[in-house]
């Protein structure tokens, strides 16, 4: 392996797990930022906490930027359907597949893929628009991205404005356990398919697999402090208990070259959760 394609893995530690659609221009620098559990964030109000947590993780077509530059080959088979968005007609399912589409549509755009990223725009301006979340995927906005197929950097920026214009609603709106959802439904996709494509990798990379899994214990950290903030909502709590049952996976992960037996697990446990939401 490369030098250069060596620190694109080792970067790739920090960006692989995803959403909500924070924002291309994110100003949260994952290496200096505190832990959720640090002196900070615990003396600061629970709405502050939840806007710190949003603002450290990084979006998906971040993520999907990483993996291309890793000539990681795009597989429509780990993508969610767009075709099933129909299904989902209760708010949590709504919220979680709104996440799983979005991180979907992040991978479709980076990967030129671009009939498949129209359809699941149009299965994220529907779930959007049943969670009162208007404007910010609409008809214009697919017309624009038909508009310019040819053009893949005016595609992926499209992609990116609507992710940080329909971020800064849901937050201005504190409406913090639908964007709480909608962040694990990304998060869970981004992981999924990160590990299924990092499963094609040759096994004389295998071991890059160990520093990037490993990693991710921070990021589910993270995650679960989050899901406690509002865990007094039902839905919340379901998923919270998901996250912290992923993680018993993750704590038996070492420091050193990773046990394959506990990898075909985690990616086992990451796939019943996903397939989950997706029903």
């Amino acid at each position: 392996m490369n030098n250069s394609k060596k620190a694109l893995l080792l970067t790739f530690v920090g960006l692989l797990a995803i959403y909500l659609p924070i924002s291309c221009t994110n100003t949260g620098n994952s290496d200096n930022k505190d832990s959720v559990n640090s002196t900070y964030v615990n003396n600061i109000l629970p709405y502050d906490e939840a806007k710190y947590i949003f603002y450290s993780l990084p979006s998906p077509m971040e993520t999907a930027m990483i993996l291309n530059n890793l000539d990681i080959k795009y597989n429509e088979e780990f993508l969610s359907p767009a075709s099933n968005v129909s299904r989902y007609n209760t708010q949590n399912s709504q919220a979680l597949n709104l996440g799983i589409y979005s991180a979907d549509l992040s991978f479709c755009a980076l990967y030129e893929q671009n009939q498949a990223a129209i359809d699941y725009l149009a299965a994220v301006k529907k779930l959007s628009e049943q969670l009162g979340i208007i404007g910010f995927f609409n008809d214009s906005t697919i017309q624009n991205i038909q508009d310019n197929m040819s053009n893949k950097n005016k595609i992926v920026s499209i992609v990116s404005e609507c992710y940080t214009r329909s971020t800064n609603f849901l937050e201005e709106d504190e409406r913090n356990e639908i964007a709480s959802t909608v962040l694990v439904g990304g998060w869970v996709e981004g992981l999924y398919i990160s590990l299924k494509m990092l499963e094609t990798l040759p096994e004389d990379e295998e071991n890059n697999i160990n520093d990037i899994i490993i990693e991710q214990k921070f990021t589910l950290d993270d995650m679960i402090g989050l899901l406690k903030l509002f865990s007094k909502n039902q839905g919340i709590a379901q998923l919270l208990n998901q996250m912290v049952d992923l993680k018993s996976v993750y704590d038996r992960i070492g420091t050193e070259k990773i046990d394959r037996a506990v990898y075909k697990e985690l990616v086992n446990k990451i796939t019943i959760i996903r397939n989950g939401y997706i029903q």
